[in-house]
Parts: C-alpha cells; structure tokens; sequence
C-alpha cells in the first residue's frame, strides 16, 4: 500500500548559513576539526571507489537500494556524469568517509536525486547531515525546484535526516520517497557555496599531507 503525507510549511527549504565552517572543515560541538568537505570532480574517482568499496555488504544495499557488488560500484564511480552532477565528499585524514551524490535527472537541471553514504566507523558525527545540507544548497543554486531522496524503509538514519527536510514523503512499503522543496537561489545562497568552495580549495591547496595526483 502506498501512503503519501504532505507537510504544511510556509516556505520553501532555506539552508542556515554555511559560514560556520572553517577551511572547508565542520565544526561540531565535539570540536571535530578534522571533517573536511569539499567538491569532487573526476580526478578524485580512484577516492570515490575506494570509498564505496569499504562499505559493507548491507551498507552498499542500503546506499543503492538493493545488492550491489564492489565492482558495480566501481563502475558506477567511473561512470559519473559529471554534467549533471555534483558530487561533495567528507574526508577524514585525507581519506574519503563519506560522499554524496546529487545528480539532476532532466536537462533542465529543474529536479534532482541525493545519493548518500557514510562509512560505519565515522556515522553518528553529523556526517550525513552536513553533505545533505551542502548538497541542496548546490541544488538551490542551480536552480532546482525540488531534491528527492529515496531510501529503503529499514534506513533509519536516512529517514530521520529526511523527516526533518521533506516537505512531501511516499511510503511505498519497502521504499519511502521523500521531496525537498528548494527556494529559488539569492545573493546569500550563492556567497555561501562560493565561500565553502574558495576554503575547500585553500586547504586543499596548502595541506602538504595530501599525496600528489599522478
């Protein structure tokens, strides 16, 4: 059976303010300076597989919605189209923990999809929160009109973040889907995610712990 709920706001998903961030890096109440965000982009594959590939079998169902070997996985890293995607990484001591994809699904880019995952070991940190939260910021830029995110039932952390967002959700006994409204983009927006994307880069540029890219 599918059941459908509605949630009455009086506006259209507003982001806070991502100036709470420092060098691209969360700053959580535990103090975690060392999360770093930031965009990714082709050259950054290699991390996106390696990724995807640490999550465990059920992790890996969870993310895409149903068994899915490493080797799909890698794939489907390799395979990204970039031209309707952005994509925003969390890393942890230069290794990549959490990634999540927000791909458009018309040329238009008026609609879009959130795909995201967070390794076991780094969950319960504001990890999954932080890269939604960028993530519609990016979308709202774009122009979006709204952000769906679906997940399995049993996907709790998912849907909690979710219910918080959502201004519609379908329950369609065994997938919940679930749709952010976006705001048309404004100045404050726009500084926002040019900022956070000027501090990624500085600590990008001047981390000398960072391996070179071949």
């Amino acid at each position: 059976m599918t059941t459908f709920q509605h949630r009455t706001t009086t506006a259209a998903f507003r982001p806070v303010s991502i100036f709470s961030t420092a060098g691209g890096q969360a700053i959580s109440p535990a103090g975690q300076a060392s999360l770093a965000y930031c965009k990714l982009g082709p050259a950054d594959r290699a991390d996106i597989a390696a990724h995807l590939s640490r999550l465990s079998d059920h992790d890996r169902r969870l993310r895409f919605m149903g068994y899915v070997s490493r080797e799909v996985t890698g794939r489907y890293a390799a395979s990204m189209d970039w031209g309707r995607s952005v994509v925003i990484g969390c890393t942890a001591g230069n290794v990549m923990r959490g990634i999540i994809h927000l791909a458009f699904s018309d040329p238009g880019l008026r609609y879009a999809e959130i795909g995201l995952s967070v390794e076991a070991g780094f969950r319960n940190r504001g990890i999954g929160a932080e890269l939604i939260k960028r993530s519609l910021i990016a979308a709202r830029n774009r122009s979006a009109k709204a952000v769906l995110l679906n997940c399995l039932s049993e996907n709790m952390q998912m849907r909690r973040i979710a219910e918080r967002l959502a201004d519609e959700s379908y329950d369609e006994g065994g997938e919940v889907r679930y749709t952010v409204r976006l705001d048309p983009p404004d100045l404050i927006s726009r500084v926002d995610e040019a900022v956070a994307d000027y501090m990624a880069l500085f600590r990008r540029l001047t981390d000398t712990t960072r391996p070179e890219r071949p």
